[in-house]
């Protein structure tokens, strides 16, 4: 019997673990919205989709395929890649700790359990997405190229304006977040008038939107100066006429007033 064949087995077998392994670390696995909070403390290094088959939701359409075959061509070792979805993509879960959404398709990274940033909503292409994802991330990058982003529009003020409401969705739909999740728990209460607010500014949305994902893959980005302007002036705002600092836990009435007040922003 040629005593290296039992070698040369294990030589395999170790060749074939190292592979699924690999394999692993470029899948995405599906939570329930429940499970992500837990998920994401255990694990060191986590990406999230937030997504929804929701048709109604344009840019959730196709966003999970895109997503996936950008982990299948630049997941990085190390990383859990994971995808989160609900039914209606306009009732969103309420999440514990750490974990915060304020809109779909959304690319979020978690390291030591901790927020580190949004890699964005829809991208042009998988690598596009990938890198804008890897711009958020410590230590090595993938090598994957992104593909060339079409030229970011020039500022006009219909883009100014649009680029407004993007901020104001993100600074108003992170405050009212932290009210339903301080005031009322698992219960949406706030959400609905903010859906309303969103459906009301529809357009300006979807433009100031579109303004900041045409800068995924850009060496440059013209436009997340005004939307920083734009954001500290509603958190200025909020401060001033509500009494909600960022940062602090706003009170049962503050955050009444904010719900109330949604339609004068």
């Amino acid at each position: 019997m040629n005593r290296l064949a039992p070698l040369r087995v294990l030589g395999i077998l170790a060749g074939l673990t190292a592979s699924a392994g690999a394999m692993a670390e470029r899948t995405v696995t599906e939570l329930q919205p429940q499970e992500l909070p837990a998920f994401v403390r255990q694990h060191p290094k986590v990406v999230v989709q937030f997504t929804s088959p929701d048709t109604r939701c344009g840019y959730c359409v196709g966003a999970d395929k895109l997503f996936t075959e950008g982990v299948a061509q630049a997941g990085m070792d190390g990383w859990k890649y994971v995808r989160v979805q609900w039914p209606r993509w306009n009732e969103m879960p309420t999440f514990a700790a750490p974990v915060q959404v304020w809109g779909v398709p959304d690319h979020q990274v978690y390291e030591g359990g901790e927020y580190k940033g949004s890699g964005g909503g829809r991208a042009k292409s998988a690598a596009a997405l990938m890198a804008s994802i890897a711009s958020k991330m410590a230590g090595p990058k993938p090598t994957v190229a992104a593909a060339p982003a079409p030229a970011p529009a020039d500022m006009t003020p219909e883009v100014r304006n649009g680029l407004r409401y993007y901020a104001l969705r993100k600074v108003l739909g992170g405050a009212v977040h932290e009210c339903e999740r301080q005031h009322h728990g698992n219960k949406p209460v706030y959400a609905p008038k903010l859906l309303g607010w969103g459906n009301l500014h529809a357009a300006e949305l979807k433009l100031g939107t579109q303004a900041m994902f045409s800068t995924l893959g850009a060496k440059q980005d013209p436009y997340s100066d005004e939307v920083a302007r734009q954001a500290a002036q509603v958190i200025e705002r909020l401060a001033k006429g509500l009494g909600i600092v960022e940062g602090q836990p706003a009170t049962l009435e503050q955050c009444e007033r904010l719900a109330g007040s949604l339609d004068t922003f």
